[in-house]
């Protein structure tokens, strides 16, 4: 009992949106982008309680996608129809599916959907087999940890990038600056130069109308 409360307690302070990451809709892939309306579609059935109609729109997505051999959607479908199955109150299927989407993902790689199916799989399981929920709930803490040291790197180097940058323009205008200086030594060296001549002529001048 106590197992499965810490378990809960994790659950309730883990993160746990119920919807697919948001991350879908940032995706370029095209075959994500293919996922895109239907999820929206699903989602408004989901809000007003439409739980057929959502299943139906997920299992002719799910169809289209595996026929076009699109395995990154089709585990999106597999998650969202897990979601459905499970606010149908058919727990066991609910639990199929989210393993099924887990495959896939491991397949094709897709970290923070990864995640979510580990967290919903924890939740699903913590009152029948709390031994394989806390599995569930370790590894979603291990992506968790993975993402943040990626999101880490990614926000170093554009940091790092932007340092490389303020860099190269610094020394840039530092190139100008010591370009424009040459050239106005150089106007400077030409009017002095003039001047001399100018006078050195002059005295020479005026020695010629005397003789």
């Amino acid at each position: 009992m106590l197992i499965a409360f810490l378990l809960s307690l994790l659950l309730t302070l883990s993160p746990h949106p119920e919807v697919a990451p948001a991350t879908v809709e940032a995706d370029p892939d095209p075959e994500m982008a293919a996922f895109l309306p239907v999820r929206q579609q699903v989602d408004s059935c989901l809000r007003a309680g439409e739980y057929q109609a959502a299943w139906d729109l997920l299992q002719e997505a799910a169809s289209r996608f595996q026929e076009a051999g699109w395995l990154r959607p089709l585990s999106a479908c597999r998650h969202r129809q897990g979601v459905v199955a499970e606010r149908m109150g058919k727990d066991n299927m609910a639990a199929n599916y989210f393993r099924e989407a887990l495959q896939l993902v491991r397949e094709t790689g897709n970290l923070p959907l990864e995640k979510l199916l580990c967290q919903d799989l924890a939740a699903l399981l913590k009152k029948t087999d709390v031994k394989k929920a806390f599995g569930y709930l370790e590894t979603s803490l291990a992506i968790s940890d993975t993402l943040f040291r990626q999101e880490t790197a990614r926000m170093t180097a554009v940091f790092s990038e932007q340092g490389a940058a303020a860099e190269r323009a610094r020394l840039q205008e530092q190139e100008q600056e010591r370009k424009r200086l040459k050239a106005w030594e150089w106007t400077a060296g030409v009017l002095a130069a003039t001047v001399l001549v100018l006078l050195f002529r002059r005295p020479r001048k005026r020695k010629e109308e005397t003789t």
